[in-house]
Formats: C-alpha cells, sequence, structure tokens
C-alpha cells in the first residue's frame, strides 16, 4: 500500500473476506469485510477415489467433493499451499492427484485418511510437493 503496508494471507473466511496487513515496523493486524456476491464459479471438475467428483474455483481457490451415490457435498478448503487454482486432478482408483498453480504444487489426497487444510507442509492433509 502507499503507505509502505503489505497485503498478505487473503481468504474467505466466515463468510468474510480477510487479511492480514503487515506495516513497515512489522507489526500485523488482521481485518475481515463482510461481502455479498453472486458466487465463485467452478474451474476445474474431476473424477476421484471411490466414485465421488472433485472440483475448485479459481481466486480463491476453495476445492469441494459430491458423492452422487449419497448426494452430499463438502467444502474441503484450499489443499495447496498457494491460491491461485487447481489445473488438473487425476486418480489411481485409491488417491486423488492434484496439481495447483503458481508454482506446480502437486498435492496427493488420500479420501480414507482425516482431511485437514493449511498453508504449509505441516498442517496439509496430504502429501504435498512444491516442484
Amino acid at each position: 500500500m502507499r503507505d509502505g503496508r503489505v497485503v498478505s494471507n487473503w481468504r474467505v473466511a466466515d463468510g468474510k473476506i480477510a487479511c492480514t496487513l503487515t506495516a513497515k515496523d512489522g507489526k500485523t493486524a488482521e481485518h475481515k469485510a463482510g461481502f455479498t456476491g453472486a458466487g465463485i464459479q467452478l474451474f476445474t471438475v474431476g473424477a476421484g477415489p471411490d466414485g465421488r467428483i472433485y472440483g475448485s474455483t479459481a481466486m480463491p481457490l476453495e476445492m469441494f467433493d459430491f458423492s452422487p451415490a449419497t448426494k452430499t457435498l463438502r467444502h474441503l478448503g484450499n489443499p495447496t499451499g498457494v491460491g491461485g487454482e487447481i489445473y488438473s486432478f487425476a486418480t489411481d482408483g485409491r488417491l486423488l492427484y492434484l496439481c495447483a498453480y503458481p508454482g506446480g504444487f502437486l498435492t496427493i489426497y488420500d479420501p480414507n485418511k482425516a482431511w485437514t487444510t493449511g498453508p504449509n507442509r505441516s498442517t496439509i492433509r496430504a502429501d504435498s510437493v512444491r516442484w
């Protein structure tokens, strides 16, 4: 920003746009703002293990899965360390592989394990590799 603050860690949280502002002296402040929007469009959709359909949005990257058998839709959050978009899904029948931009970020998801997400390797649910 003009005064030297840096905006980072932007995301959608609890129906609000949230970000972190870092001042020149290193002090940070969390800011949230409500918004009304028309929703975000799907960017990528693909078949995954167990007959589930996986998909994501772009900027912000949010992932979901849908079970045609049970008609359940789950919001999975962002399973990568980037905020761009997932460009592809692939499965070997057991695992789901997804690749995200920017940076060629590969995530390998095992749907038989608990799902958690986060911005770094220690909290990402799946094995993730940045190429």
